[in-house]
């Protein structure tokens, strides 16, 4: 959450920090992914990219990514909002 990074000059930002064990998956994305929309106006959703990430789990980040990215095009196919799609997959080793 938070201000988007870059747009504001003077926008400050809180640090965190996230332990990852061994197999942890770490995913950011644009609101391109999440919010993009079938043609009945539903969005992907945050719920349904923390699943498909989870079905993927297995996987090398690169699969993950690209696994995530085809079901994000398949279920905006129909639908009239087009945004950007940025999608980082990390796996803790």
């Amino acid at each position: 959450g938070g201000m988007v990074v870059g747009l504001l000059p003077q926008a400050s930002y809180q640090c965190g920090v996230a332990p990852l064990a061994p197999g942890d998956i770490l995913v950011a994305c644009t609101d391109g992914i999440t919010e993009a929309m079938d043609a009945a106006g539903n969005e992907f959703t945050r719920e349904r990219l923390t699943d498909a990430v989870a079905a993927r789990r297995s996987q090398a980040p690169e699969e993950i990514m690209r696994g995530v990215l085809a079901e994000v095009e398949q279920h905006s196919r129909g639908g009239v909002h087009e945004d950007d799609r940025v999608l980082l997959v990390m796996k803790a080793v």
